[in-house]
């Protein structure tokens, strides 16, 4: 495992107790198809959220946020309509990005609800 997948697992751990400890069921971890992955699918009430996890170092210039363009926005809705396919129970479905900032000693989460449809 290379250190930039070293530092999205920690990232993705990071943000899935983050989602836990904020009432979040965390449903799925890494799903993975052709058109991508998902970093997390949680549920919380009624709404399915899926979670686009960016990590950045503190006082980055480039936000976490900025990293989930239309590409990967493209991405995310295709691998969760499949997803979706694959389920029993109708869901309402949420695109959040969870930024994590760290300076390696304190970290700061940023969890953006309704991040694009």
């Amino acid at each position: 495992m290379g250190t930039a997948s070293k530092k999205g697992r920690i990232g993705e751990d990071i943000a899935a107790k983050f989602l836990a400890s904020h009432g979040y069921e965390i449903i799925e971890r890494n799903y993975r198809c052709a058109y991508g992955e998902i970093d997390i699918i949680a549920r919380k009430e009624n709404i399915t959220v899926v979670a686009e996890v960016k990590m950045r170092r503190e006082g980055s210039a480039f936000p976490g946020y900025a990293a989930v363009g239309y590409t990967k926005r493209d991405k995310l809705r295709k691998t969760a309509a499949l997803w979706l396919s694959g389920q029993s129970e109708e869901h309402i479905i949420r695109f959040d990005v969870i930024e994590i900032y760290t300076d390696g000693v304190q970290t700061r989460i940023n969890h953006i609800e309704n991040a694009f449809y």
